[in-house]
């Protein structure tokens, strides 16, 4: 999927050199987003936001919604690799469940909205991304990780098994209670599918 437009605003992905050009606005944003969340300490740098290993990977995919060439929202999106996947700093023991039993994942992680943006429609454009990046890349199982404030929507939007929870900091003092939740990449894949084209249909 290249890219989706709404009454105002676009989805589109980012890969190579235009990933890279993009990636310290990419950064800032998230960092704002988690800024305005409370989630982190607003001196810190973008170091939280940051994953030198992944920010440059092959296997890392960034989907952004943009307004008149400005990055409004983005939903980093890796497949796991010989590298393994971002989300291993904080939840090895689960993944490395999930290889055993012989899955194909697909994480999304480093996701942000500016606060003023936030609508269910362009989350649910970030989620479909994600499930057709997977869904492309013969990925069977998708993987996501969330503060646990939007526990409700991830259920309702995925359908997933929720496999572990936590509490990490990303600035090294604000604590924050997380949650990990898989979901089986074609089964929802298709569930969007099927809703974006009622949708496509109902609107022409």
């Amino acid at each position: 999927m290249n890219a989706k437009k709404n009454d105002d605003y676009g989805v589109r992905i980012l890969t190579g050199r235009a990933k890279t050009i993009r990636m310290q606005e990419i950064r800032n944003l998230t960092l704002q987003g988690l800024v305005e969340m409370g989630d982190v300490n607003p001196t810190l740098n973008s170091a939280a936001t940051t994953n030198r290993i992944f920010d440059s990977h092959s296997n890392t995919h960034v989907v952004i919604a943009e307004r008149r060439k400005k990055i409004i929202g983005t939903l980093s999106c890796t497949k796991d690799s010989e590298q393994g996947l971002p989300l291993d700093a904080y939840f090895p023991e689960q993944l490395n469940y999930l290889r055993l039993k012989g899955h194909h994942m697909l994480c999304g992680w480093r996701y942000g909205i500016l606060r003023k943006e936030r609508r269910l429609d362009m989350a649910s454009d970030f989620i479909f991304s994600a499930l057709d990046q997977a869904y492309r890349q013969n990925c069977d199982l998708g993987v996501f990780f969330f503060h646990q404030r939007f526990e409700r929507y991830y259920r309702k939007f995925l359908r997933g098994q929720l496999i572990a929870r936590r509490v990490l900091t990303l600035d090294g003092e604000t604590q924050l209670p997380v949650l990990l939740m898989t979901c089986e990449v074609v089964a929802n894949w298709e569930r969007h599918m099927v809703a974006r084209e009622t949708q496509w249909a109902n609107a022409t």
